[in-house]
């Protein structure tokens, strides 16, 4: 899948209101780089991490994760572990 947010699964308006947008990802790509600065990593650190993310979450599991907050956190914070 091209654009995983596109293409989130829907469970109606209310739940709308809790899944995982592009500002989400925004918000973890600067955790991410805050992180990685202030370990004093490189900057493609960042970018591995969050290729492997997008790649994950363009699966049928991943998508899944598009539906709760804390565990696209959580699977954020696992990529960028696998490059540190």
């Amino acid at each position: 899948v091209h654009d995983y947010l596109g293409r989130r699964p829907s469970f109606g308006p209310l739940h709308e209101c809790f899944m995982v947008d592009a500002s989400c990802r925004s918000s973890m790509v600067q955790w991410c780089n805050n992180l990685v600065d202030f370990c004093q990593y490189q900057r493609e650190t960042t970018s591995y991490a969050i290729s492997f993310l997008d790649r994950y979450l363009s699966t049928p599991d991943g998508s899944m994760t598009l539906m709760e907050p804390e565990k696209f956190q959580l699977a954020a914070m696992c990529a960028l572990y696998t490059m540190a």
